[in-house]
Order: C-alpha cells, then sequence, then structure tokens
C-alpha cells in the first residue's frame, strides 16, 4: 500500500513539473504561411509571441488560454485566444495608430483601427 502512494505521488509532482515548463510553438497564418512562434508560459501567466510581445494571460481553462496586451499608444490593446486542443489562435487587435513617424512629430490625430488575425500554432514532435 505505501508503494503504491509513493509512486502516486512521484506520478503526480512529475506532472506539475512538466505543466509548469514554457513551451514552443511554431505558429503559421490561416493561410498556411510561417508566422512568429508562441511560447507559452503558465507558470508565470504570459504568452510570448515573436519574441518580444508579451501578454499577460488572464484566463486560463483546459481548452482554452485568452491573454491581453496593452497598446503602447496607451488606447486599446490586442486580445489574444488560443485554443488548446487544436492548436487554432485569433488574435484581435483595437489600438490609436499614424501612418508615419512624422505625423506623429507634427500632432495629428491618430486613426482608430481595428484587425483580426487567425492562424494555427502546434509543438513540434521533436
Amino acid at each position: 500500500m505505501n508503494k503504491i502512494i509513493f509512486l502516486a505521488t512521484i506520478c503526480l509532482l512529475t506532472a506539475n513539473i512538466t505543466q509548469a515548463a514554457p513551451i514552443t510553438f511554431k505558429c503559421t497564418t490561416a493561410e498556411g504561411d510561417p508566422a512568429a512562434d508562441l511560447i507559452v508560459d503558465t507558470k508565470a501567466r504570459t504568452l510570448t509571441w515573436g519574441g518580444n510581445q508579451k501578454y499577460e494571460i488572464h484566463s486560463m481553462s483546459d481548452r482554452y488560454i485568452s491573454a491581453y496586451l496593452k497598446s503602447p499608444s496607451e488606447v486599446g490593446g490586442e486580445v489574444w485566444v488560443f485554443n488548446r486542443i487544436t492548436g487554432e489562435y485569433l488574435r484581435a487587435s483595437a489600438y490609436i495608430g499614424w501612418e508615419n513617424s512624422e505625423a506623429i512629430k507634427r500632432k495629428e490625430a491618430g486613426k482608430l483601427t481595428a484587425t483580426t488575425f487567425q492562424g494555427k500554432c502546434t509543438r513540434p514532435l521533436l
């Protein structure tokens, strides 16, 4: 009986260690073109897209992870929803943008912009 309890404890501890490590996914766009890698770190509660965009995970379930990235313009932001089962993702952003840096220098009003992106991320086998 003690051996069974010991083995069960080891299995549970090993499962928790495995889930805590960040996982890197290779992603493609909806058209099948290569996109940036996605790193999911459930312990740190972050999604990192392309090595520099770090989203804060605000909701996780067995099926979905959703995260948020605040816009640098302080208006709007981006939401990322990732299906943990199928690997499909949807990104939606709304923010104030400018045509170029000269428009910012001239203090022109920015344009409210909204975009969506979708695709699929898979975990490499090796």
